[in-house]
């Protein structure tokens, strides 16, 4: 047996455990001359980490203009055409108060028609849609004297004067509007030196023709001092023809020189003589906690909304 020099290649096979991958043959080498072999390709190593990002690559071109399908669009023009319908019908069609009309999306203070449910007829009323978040229905309103408000019971009884300026909207349609649900009254009130105040009630109801239109407000708020609930609560109404207070002697409407749910006589006068600020007459339109009985409001204002 020939003996190879020390230099000499060597090479044996011995079976070597990969984990994972079972056994296989492994053929070891040593040596320094071109005899000697190459062991087999390792594993992978792990994966290095990411390098920077590369620049931004410029922008694509522009799609093409998409086209409408024909079946949507005239879906949309029938609905647009419905819904435009719909919103002639709704502005001709009178809401049952203030307060729902702005739940329509009438918005703006100033005359607006409503159903009467007195007659189920339209009526043209004012709506202050600002005040107080709005919904007031404005039963009478003073501004310069240029109505006269010393009238007859039949007059009361039925609307008169200016929506736009000095006006009242009836006993009638004032007992048929507050009948029925739950009702607050706002009064305002101003004087010639600009200074405004309120008084709110929670309560509103004016009884029937039957019942002189009898008055019923209680739940007082706000500054001006309460002159009405606590003075002419549960009255009825009084003109200079025809006398429902409680007066012995005489008539308070005379004395007042207006009409009113008086007592013997009042705390407030709010028909009364429009004075232009005068402050020392018994028949001023005037609110006792506010200036005194005897002055003569500037600017007077009562108005109710369901609540």
């Amino acid at each position: 047996m020939a003996i190879l020099p020390f230099a000499a290649v060597f090479a044996f096979v011995v079976a070597v455990e990969i984990q994972g991958q079972g056994s296989r043959p492994v053929i070891l080498s040593c040596g320094n001359d071109d005899t000697s072999q190459k062991g087999e390709q390792g594993f992978p190593g792990k994966r290095g980490p990411s390098g920077e990002k590369g620049l931004q690559g410029p922008a694509g071109p522009k799609g093409n203009v998409g086209q409408c399908d024909p079946t949507c669009r005239t879906e949309y023009n029938e609905l647009m055409e419905r819904m435009q319908r719909l919103e002639q019908i709704v502005s001709k069609t009178p809401a049952a108060n203030c307060k729902e009309m702005l739940r329509w999306g009438r918005n703006k203070s100033g005359i607006h028609s409503i159903v009467n449910p007195r007659n189920g007829q339209r009526m043209e009323v004012y709506c202050d849609q600002t005040t107080d978040n709005g919904g007031w229905l404005v039963f009478q309103r003073r501004t310069d004297g240029s109505e006269n408000f010393y009238r007859t019971w039949a007059e009361y009884q039925e609307k008169f004067g200016n929506l736009s300026n000095e006006f009242w909207l009836g006993l009638e349609n004032l007992h048929a509007l507050t009948s029925n649900g739950s009702y607050e009254l706002r009064v305002e009130l101003e004087d010639c030196e600009n200074d405004r105040r309120y008084a709110k009630y929670s309560t509103f109801e004016i009884g029937s023709d039957e019942q002189q239109y009898r008055l019923r407000v209680s739940g007082y708020s706000g500054n001006a001092g309460d002159s009405l609930s606590t003075a002419h609560n549960g009255l009825r109404f009084t003109t200079f023809d025809l006398d429902h207070d409680t007066r012995s002697n005489g008539n308070c409407a005379v004395r007042a020189h207006g009409a009113w749910w008086y007592r013997s006589c009042y705390a407030s006068n709010l028909n009364g003589e429009y004075l232009n600020c005068q402050n020392n007459s018994n028949s001023a339109a005037s609110w006792f906690h506010f200036r005194g009985h005897q002055y003569s409001l500037k600017f007077i204002e009562m108005k109710f909304r369901p609540i």
